[in-house]
């Protein structure tokens, strides 16, 4: 029992200190100077088949930022659909919710273009 508490707890710690590591690699852009409260961290833009791309998505500069009632907001794993101009959570994506679309001229709308030109540029 001891044993396995013990791996389960430098399990933790091991997958804790992976992923503090990689909190040192991002870097987070401001979608649109208008909208402040948006943005991604373009070291985690990832392209994926059928025209997905995956991103982190955050209110603020910096992966943690604190909520207006005092508790931390995280940021969101999202993902956008280059065909059909759609993004959303990724866990609502798995859970089969349909992504939403984004009038062009909003700052989601512009990431998404921004994006997806870049992807359609590659392949």
């Amino acid at each position: 029992m001891r044993i396995t508490i013990a791996s389960a707890c430098f399990g933790i710690l091991a997958l804790f200190a992976f992923a503090s590591q990689a909190a040192h690699a991002e870097r987070w852009v401001q979608i649109s100077p208008e909208d402040q409260h948006l943005w991604y961290d373009a070291d985690s833009v990832r392209p994926g088949a059928n025209g997905l791309i995956t991103v982190w998505m955050s209110e603020g500069p910096t992966r943690t930022i604190p909520g207006p009632d005092g508790k931390t907001i995280y940021p969101t794993y999202s993902v956008i659909d280059c065909r059909a101009r759609t993004a959303g959570s990724k866990i609502s994506f798995d859970l089969g919710e349909a992504l939403q679309p984004y009038d062009p001229r909003s700052s989601m709308g512009e990431l998404i273009t921004k994006l997806c030109s870049f992807q359609s540029a590659k392949g």
